[in-house]
């Protein structure tokens, strides 16, 4: 139950305090969401190491920015999430949470990177200084035993969008 309280909490937070100032408008069409359903605690429970894993190469637009992101359960396992608030609609994000440490950032890939913070300045959201490319957003940490980035799953190399399993969120209402 606190799990699920936690990463209630995470996501309205995303909802209510994410976005950087290059506006791409993507329309996505979103259906609700029970914040308590089986499907939303079962993919983001980060806790069980033993879980199967999988490492996946990311990289913004231009290239500039090379990561790679470890995600338990696999992407063919994990249901990414889809909001409808203003800036996860405008910046088309679908987002996946890989442990902090599961980000790993390659070659001089972080001097490519601007980071931009609003309302309560606690986190970041990072984006390629080239080719505006939105990245994740890092919590800093303001979770406490939930230490998360949130990725946008369509910096993973050669994603199939219409093979993820999605979960939409109504950040509208929050």
């Amino acid at each position: 139950m606190e799990l699920r309280f936690t990463l209630l909490i995470i996501l309205i937070n995303i909802i209510l305090f994410h976005h950087h100032p290059f506006s791409k408008t993507i329309k996505i069409i979103v259906q609700p969401f029970e914040a308590n359903s089986d499907q939303f605690t079962a993919s983001r429970k980060m806790t069980d190491a033993k879980k199967e894993s999988q490492t996946y190469p990311c990289r913004c637009h231009c290239g500039e920015v090379k990561f790679t992101i470890t995600l338990s359960p696999p992407l063919a396992d994990y249901t990414v999430m889809q909001c409808n608030c203003s800036i996860c609609t405008a910046h088309g994000y679908l987002l996946v949470y890989p442990n902090r440490s599961d980000v790993i950032f390659h070659g001089n890939s972080t001097d490519h990177v601007q980071k931009y913070q609003f309302h309560t300045k606690k986190k970041d959201h990072w984006f390629c200084s080239h080719c505006g490319t939105s990245l994740l957003i890092d919590f800093n940490g303001i979770y406490e035993n939930f230490d998360v980035m949130a990725v946008n799953a369509r910096t993973i190399e050669n994603i199939d969008i219409s093979a993820l399993k999605l979960e939409y969120g109504n950040g509208k209402k929050l």
